[in-house]
């Protein structure tokens, strides 16, 4: 399989309908503080100095970071970082011989804080098979990252298949990246997606979507301009599902 690339988008509530503001000003920081966690796995530094990078936090005197969420308010769009980006990630070694990368994007939509964050190969053309997995250590995805409205976990791959991929192959996808968890992810259907076949998968919280495509079948272009409506699809979903 080649040019994987691995997106989990967190959905975290800020605010329900009838909450006060003082019980609940401070949810964002369990999600922030939680994805922080996560450079002990992922040693990248821009993920280690996170808080840097959010407008939710200031500095004091002796650097340390707090929690601002009112800073919130000062934003024009949804994207959460003081120049309206994403978050690029640099390159970590992995056991597999490849580097790592990927980007962050924190997002405020409405009631919401959303989280995406994309790892692959630094090299897209790098070959990887299911045991080559382990290097992404998806069950600290899965487990580490709070979110209380779910998460959704977007596994995408090249391959020159023939046949076409089935829910079998998509399912076996499916349990390697839940290794080491508690989950049992169970097919749901089946899907297309920008033009490349998918494949849907439900398990305690959390949505597995297995796109399995041919070189050159996903339609790129389309998605990169869609991908609010895209990322706004997933946030509705995972409202319904948990209400």
């Amino acid at each position: 399989m080649k040019n994987i690339t691995l997106t989990l988008y967190a959905f975290h509530l800020k605010q329900g309908l009838g909450d006060s503001l003082e019980p609940t000003k401070n949810q964002g920081i369990q999600l922030w503080e939680s994805l922080v966690n996560l450079s002990k796995v992922y040693p990248f530094p821009e993920l280690k100095n996170l808080k840097s990078q959010l407008v939710c936090y200031t500095a004091d005197a002796q650097g340390n970071y707090q929690y601002k969420p009112e800073k919130e308010e000062t934003i024009l769009g949804e994207c959460l970082t003081p120049q309206p980006t994403e978050i690029k990630l640099s390159q970590i070694p992995t056991s597999q011989g490849f580097k790592l990368t990927g980007e962050i994007e924190p997002y405020l939509l409405n009631d919401t804080y959303c989280l995406t964050l994309t790892l692959n190969p630094e090299n897209p053309d790098t070959e990887l098979d299911l045991n080559a997995l382990t290097v992404f250590h998806t069950y600290r995805l899965i487990t580490g990252i709070t979110a209380d409205l779910g998460k959704v976990l977007v596994f995408y791959g090249e391959q020159n298949y023939s046949p076409s991929p089935s829910s079998e192959a998509a399912k076996k996808w499916a349990t390697a990246l839940c290794a080491n968890t508690n989950i049992n992810p169970e097919f749901r259907g089946e899907f297309t997606l920008f033009n490349c076949p998918g494949f849907w998968f439900d398990a305690s919280g959390l949505t597995l979507w297995i796109l399995l495509a041919k070189p050159n079948q996903f339609d790129s272009d389309k998605f990169f301009k869609n991908a609010p409506m895209f990322r706004g699809l997933l946030w509705s979903y995972s409202k319904i599902n948990t209400t």
